[in-house]
């Protein structure tokens, strides 16, 4: 029969410092990795505001630039039409 090895008082000691040190180690990690409820949900409302901003921001530009691209093609096409027509009154064509 094979013998049980009897921990000493200060193996027992060494261990139990050993399991204190890594809850409070563990206590730590759970602090620096994890973000509390709150907090989330603060990041997260704030997040979502500055892509709301930035999507009416772009939607603002898309649409000014739209207009620019309608008023530069109307400004050309009146330019032709209005080339064709005094080369037309000129020329009597």
């Amino acid at each position: 029969m094979a013998e049980e090895i009897q921990p000493t008082l200060g193996e027992v000691m060494r261990r139990l410092d050993d399991l204190t040190m890594e809850v409070k180690q563990m206590n730590l990690n759970v602090g620096q990795t994890y973000l509390r409820k709150d907090v989330y949900d603060s990041d997260s409302e704030r997040f979502s505001q500055a892509m709301e901003h930035i999507t009416d921001r772009l939607e603002k530009m898309e649409s000014r630039s739209e207009w620019v691209i309608r008023t530069v093609g109307a400004l050309f096409i009146m330019s032709v039409v209005g080339a064709s027509m005094y080369v037309g009154q000129t020329f009597g064509i």
